[in-house]
């Protein structure tokens, strides 16, 4: 009996004296359950919440059944994430991505209830149910890395979305009517040596259709561009267009600061090589010159 109470006292110390483990970062889903009948396509996020770090890279693979489900689209044109190195794309059954946020991410601010942060939105998928059954989303191969300077890989936690497809067939989709255009959710010209220079780094938010691409113009003409875009030396303003799926337009007039219009001399890595080069062959020829001048 004296043993027993001995082992429960060093349990219950155990117990409270065990520390909390606190996850640097989490992958989640809204919603994280939802039923649905066979072709009531529907929707769902992935979320990243930093819990009070700040990041700035996430590389992830998400997995569905594909027997089941049938990805229609990828809406990206949300996310936080403000450079893709590998933009989301569908194989096999599996969403694969990975992109950073140069100046770091900590998440979202509402204004009505600062200073608190909200998880951000890296990803919104859109499914077709193709048949009946229950399955299950999962995130595996994920990786978070801190904006600590060193690139830190945070500690991190995943959940999952699970769904039941009804045997009933749908006769509604996403597909609606949509005649809303696009907003802008980042839209600035930043100075990234990392990048090669000046850059425009932009994003928009479609609630309906999502985001088709966008376009730049340039010279009297449209072209399409993908951000981050390099911005010319001089260039005093930007003017964006975001486009959803259904048509619908939004144009965005960016001014560029004064202090970013000048020239910068490391327009690019190659270019940085080469002006180092030039400058150390000039200051060999000064001293070879230099030289024969004093001995004389």
């Amino acid at each position: 009996m004296i043993k027993k109470n001995i082992l429960l006292i060093i349990f219950a110390f155990g117990f409270i004296f065990t520390p909390s483990f606190t996850f640097a970062a989490r992958i989640f889903f809204d919603p994280s359950v939802s039923e649905v009948d066979i072709h009531e396509m529907f929707k769902v996020s992935v979320l990243v919440d930093t819990e009070g770090e700040t990041i700035n890279s996430v590389e992830s693979t998400l997995n569905f059944p594909k027997d089941i489900l049938r990805l229609d689209r990828i809406e990206d044109g949300g996310s936080f994430i403000t450079l893709w190195l590998e933009k989301p794309t569908e194989n096999d059954g599996s969403v694969h991505s990975s992109g950073i946020v140069p100046r770091g991410f900590s998440g979202l601010i509402q204004a009505l209830d600062y200073p608190k942060l909200y998880a951000g939105t890296l990803m919104t998928l859109v499914f077709d149910p193709i048949k009946s059954g229950t399955g299950t989303i999962g995130v595996t191969g994920a990786r978070v890395l801190l904006n600590d300077g060193a690139g830190s890989e945070a500690k991190l936690a995943t959940d999952s979305f699970q769904f039941n497809v009804t045997k009933n067939v749908a006769s509604k989709s996403l597909s609606s009517d949509d005649n809303v255009p696009p907003d802008f959710t980042v839209a600035e010209v930043q100075d990234e040596p990392a990048l090669g220079g000046l850059v425009v780094i932009f994003a928009a938010n479609d609630k309906e259709s999502g985001i088709d691409h966008y376009e730049l113009q340039k010279n009297g003409s449209w072209i399409t561009i993908s951000s981050p875009y390099p911005v010319s030396s001089g260039t005093s303003e930007l003017v964006l267009k975001a486009v959803d799926r259904a048509g619908n337009e939004r144009i965005q007039v960016l001014e560029v600061p004064k202090n970013l219009q000048t020239s910068h001399w490391y327009t690019s890595p190659v270019a940085t090589t080469f002006e180092l080069l030039f400058i150390l062959v000039l200051i060999s020829i000064f001293v070879v010159v230099y030289g024969k001048r004093r001995q004389k």
